[in-house]
């Protein structure tokens, strides 16, 4: 098991600003806030969206990782909570529930998040970096996503990576 510190953000903030909110934490994933439930997205599924799908918000964003809320206000956690602990009862659910993310929300403006495995963790303690075409910004990449390391993958232009 594997654990980070994300930022959260509400569900009508920007793909750009949710970006640039994990640019400024130093992390490659956020925590967003939809209604009464929290999802964990990438810096992997921001990009593709906003390539693939336009400025949208980050409510809009379909996730790629199931994420488990873990509170006592949920009849099936509280008894487990108090008898075994918050850190076993997350461990559990990532392991019976085949979660990839089980977090506890707390005020703040973090979630400690628990991951699967500690290398996710580890992936998503990474400063992001986003690779823009010059040409049209809404062509937006990971670094890996690349053919050729200074090309846009839709037009061949010249990126910026940050």
């Amino acid at each position: 098991m594997g654990e980070v510190e994300l930022p959260v953000v509400s569900a009508d903030t920007s793909i750009e600003q949710a970006l640039e909110t994990m640019r400024r934490a130093e992390r490659s994933g956020i925590v967003a806030a939809r209604s009464d439930d929290f999802v964990v997205l990438t810096d992997e599924d921001l990009i593709d969206g906003l390539r693939d799908h336009g400025y949208q918000k980050v409510g809009q964003i379909k996730p790629r990782h199931r994420t488990t809320v873990v509170t006592p206000d949920k009849p099936r956690f509280r008894t487990a909570i108090e008898s075994r602990g918050l850190d076993n009862v997350l461990d559990q659910v990532l392991r019976e529930d085949y979660q990839h993310f089980a977090l506890h929300p707390v005020p703040g403006a973090t979630f400690r998040v628990r991951t699967m495995a500690e290398a996710f963790a580890g992936a998503l303690s990474r400063t992001v970096v986003v690779c823009t075409c010059k040409t049209n910004p809404r062509h937006k990449w990971r670094p890996q996503q690349l053919n050729d390391p200074s090309r846009c993958n839709l037009d061949g232009d010249s990126v910026n990576c940050q």
